[in-house]
């Protein structure tokens, strides 16, 4: 929803909405949405105090966006707009005002650069290295290997390992085996590919599914039998399995909880 001039509202919601749902809360008329809500907020005592303490500077959207802290907030804006500001100032917030743990906060973020200097950011504009050092700022793929690894240590389990090169000598094996003659690099650029997208989409065991993905890759129901069988018995697991283990742990967890 993009407003000229005005940015971007956030939107939270404490229930699943479907679209019609959605559009029918935003407002949407016609094709249309109804300008955002730029009334000031509510008085909010800690957020107007934690701003005067750290020099908080943002607009009234954003400043909505930094001062949540329960339920979903969606902010969506163009590069460069500010939205990692405003990132920083919601951990601000919850960390420094509200008394919320660090130990508690996840920040997630695409790469481990971005990751590192999400934790520089907080460190430089706080002046609390202490403080950015206990929130856990990572990518999906590491806080997926840390769930999986503290589940098999409860557990007395050996964790799997990542290993690229031998990972993509087990799925060389598996393609030989299935079709007994040359693979290509295309051949493996392929499958990966389609393995990736299938672990990602979590349709493993889903056979239906997965013959209209890969209807075109010759054996690849059998390939990617061999391929998961080869990496269980290796004690291997490829980025995606560190999502999906991650999820199997966290529900294997709960059980014995």
């Amino acid at each position: 929803m993009i407003y000229e001039g005005q940015g971007f509202e956030t939107f939270g919601a404490k229930r699943w909405l479907s679209a019609e749902d959605f559009l029918r809360y935003v407002g949407l008329r016609d094709g249309r949405c109804a300008p955002p809500e730029l009334r000031p907020l509510e008085p909010n005592e800690a957020y107007l105090r934690f701003k005067d303490c750290y020099g908080i500077e943002l607009s009234r959207q954003q400043e909505r966006a930094a001062q949540v802290v329960d339920g979903a907030t969606l902010l969506v804006a163009v590069p460069g707009s500010g939205k990692t500001t405003v990132l920083v100032a919601r951990l601000g917030y919850l960390a420094l005002e509200r008394g919320i743990a660090p130990e508690s906060i996840v920040c997630i973020t695409h790469t481990k650069a971005a990751a590192e200097e999400m934790r520089a950011r907080f460190s430089r504009r706080f002046g609390r290295p202490d403080v950015a050092g206990r929130i856990t700022f990572c990518t999906i793929n590491k806080l997926a290997k840390d769930i999986y690894e503290d589940s098999c240590r409860r557990q007395g389990a050996v964790p799997r390992r990542v290993d690229p090169a031998a990972v993509r000598g087990i799925l060389l094996d598996a393609c030989r085996r299935a079709r007994s003659g040359y693979v290509s690099e295309g051949d493996l650029v392929d499958l990966e590919s389609v393995i990736s997208y299938v672990k990602n989409m979590m349709l493993l065991g889903n056979a239906e599914a997965i013959a209209g993905i890969a209807g075109g890759i010759e054996r690849f129901d059998e390939i990617l039998v061999l391929y998961q069988d080869g990496l269980a018995s290796c004690g291997l697991m490829d980025f995606d399995d560190q999502i999906l283990l991650a999820f199997d742990a966290a529900d294997r967890d709960r059980n014995l909880w």
